[in-house]
């Protein structure tokens, strides 16, 4: 079976990007994207929902997206999900799973008139992920409040791929999936 990490976003920018660099002089920024999901849940009523997800862009994608970019801005992205872990000042283990950019493209659309920002109604929030890995735990099933169920599986996916220097890499990422409802008591 192959690995598959898949995921396209299409939403606001939450804040102004801020161009960092690490140690080796490559530039990183982190953009924080907000896009909204409309449903109709039991009821028959029309429920919006809103997600934010972390995404890191390197290199020379990093330095354009802080030049063209600010706040409220609608991007589409398409990456994967990463896997970090690190130790904090406190020398707490930490770890996060954010997107890692490897495509982006700015939206253009209708300005009202003068407005510095894109008018809601034009922007189609998207927010879609694609993984197939291995299982690294059984499945947990519980309930939450009113008899909601909610079933979590664990992911690993792995990547490889050959750094600038020729070698063979290999990275695995850990992604935790919930299922809700139905789909939990499959």
């Amino acid at each position: 079976m192959s690995d598959f990490n898949k995921v396209i976003l299409l939403g606001r920018v939450t804040e102004k990007p801020e161009l960092k660099k690490i140690p080796s002089g490559t530039s990183v920024v982190e953009v924080n994207l907000h896009m909204k999901r409309v449903f109709v849940n039991n009821q028959g009523e029309e429920r919006t929902v809103n997600d934010w997800a972390d995404v890191t862009f390197w290199g020379r994608q990093a330095e354009t997206i802080c030049q063209y970019i600010g706040k409220g801005e609608p991007l589409f992205v398409e990456g994967r999900f990463k896997y970090r872990q690190w130790e904090s000042q406190e020398g707490k283990k930490r770890s996060k799973v954010d997107v890692s950019a490897e495509n982006f493209q700015f939206i253009s659309t209708s300005q009202s008139q003068g407005s510095q920002e894109t008018p809601e109604s034009l922007i189609p929030y998207f927010n879609r992920a694609v993984v197939m890995g291995r299982l690294t735990r059984d499945p947990e099933l519980r309930s939450i409040g009113n008899d909601r169920l909610v079933t979590t599986i664990s992911l690993a996916t792995n990547r490889n791929w050959t750094d600038a220097n020729g070698q063979k890499q290999e990275e695995t990422d850990f992604i935790d999936v919930d299922f809700w409802g139905k789909e939990a008591e499959e």
